[in-house]
C-alpha cells in the first residue's frame, strides 16, 4: 500500500523486502530457538497461536493516557536542562501504561545503542527483559558489568534501563493494582520489537537487533501459553529467570 502511494517513502519500509534477509544464514534463529528455520517460517507459525494468546493474556492492567510514540526524537532538551515532550499526533487514552516506557526502551536498544558494544551483552539484555517477572524487582544489571565498563554509552544505557524499570514497577504496583507476572511487559516488548522491523528509520543492523528481541520475547509468550518451545529456549529462559530470582531472593510469582 505504501509503495502505491509513495514509492520513495515505501523504500525505507521495504528495507529489507524480506525478513529472512536480516538473518540469511539462520544464525539468530539457531541461537534463540535452537532449530534451523527461517524467520518468515517462525512468525508464520507464531501467529497461528493468536487465539490462545487472546485467551491466556486477557487480564487487568493499569490504563491511562498514552503518548504512543515515545522515543528520543520526540524529547527536546532546552538551554535550562528541561525536557520537553513533543508530537502528540498519536496520543490515545485508556491504553496500557507500559506502552510508552517499553517503546522508549526499544528505541534506546535498537536505535541509539551503537555497534561498538558487545553484541553478546545486548543479546543477554534481550533474554533478560524477555523473562521479566512481576513488578517488584529491580533490574538485575549494573553499569559496572565487565563487558561495558569501558563504554560510557553502554554504561549510561544500563543506568537508563534501571531507571525505566523502576518507573515500570511504580506504574504496575499499588494497593489496588492488578496481579502482575511480567507478561504485560513481555507482550509490549514483543510488539515494539516486531513493529520496529517495518519502520523506515532503522538501518539493517538496527532491524537485525530488533529481530533478536522479537524472537526472544516471542519465546517467553509461547512458553507462557504452554507451547513446547524446545530445549534451547527452555534452557536460557530458566537461566535468566534465575538471574531475576537471585535479585529478589524469593521464588518468581509466575
Amino acid at each position: 500500500k505504501r509503495e502505491l502511494q509513495a514509492p520513495a517513502l515505501a523504500a525505507g519500509f521495504q528495507n529489507p523486502r524480506e525478513i529472512d534477509d536480516l538473518d540469511p544464514e539462520g544464525n539468530l534463529i539457531q541461537e534463540v530457538l535452537g532449530v534451523r528455520k527461517t524467520a518468515r517460517d517462525f512468525f508464520t507459525e507464531f501467529v497461528t497461536h493468536e487465539k490462545v494468546f487472546d485467551q491466556k493474556f486477557e487480564r487487568e492492567v493499569f490504563v491511562g493516557l498514552c503518548h504512543n510514540d515515545l522515543h528520543g526524537g520526540n524529547l527536546l532538551l532546552d538551554s535550562q536542562g528541561l525536557v520537553w515532550l513533543i508530537d502528540f499526533a498519536t496520543v490515545k487514552k485508556d491504553v496500557h501504561v507500559l506502552i510508552d516506557p517499553t517503546k522508549f526502551v526499544s528505541a534506546c536498544l535498537f536505535l541509539y545503542l551503537g555497534d561498538n558494544i558487545s553484541e553478546d551483552f545486548v543479546r543477554s539484555i534481550a533474554k533478560l527483559l524477555s523473562v521479566t517477572p512481576d513488578a517488584t524487582t529491580a533490574l538485575p544489571l549494573s553499569s559496572t558489568n565487565e563487558l561495558i565498563k569501558d563504554d560510557p554509552c553502554a554504561m549510561f544505557l544500563v543506568d537508563l534501563l534501571a531507571r525505566l524499570r523502576y518507573c515500570i514497577c511504580i506504574y504496575e504496583i499499588g494497593d489496588e493494582g492488578p496481579h502482575n507476572d511480567g507478561v504485560p511487559f513481555a507482550v509490549a516488548l514483543f510488539s515494539w520489537s516486531a513493529r520496529m522491523l517495518s519502520y523506515n528509520e532503522p538501518n539493517l543492523f538496527q532491524k537485525t537487533r530488533a529481530l533478536y528481541f522479537a524472537l526472544a520475547s516471542a519465546q517467553r509468550l509461547l512458553w507462557e501459553v504452554g507451547v513446547d518451545v524446545g530445549p534451547v529456549p527452555l534452557e536460557w529462559i530458566e537461566e535468566f529467570r534465575q538471574v531475576w530470582e537471585g535479585r529478589k531472593g524469593r521464588r518468581l510469582s509466575t
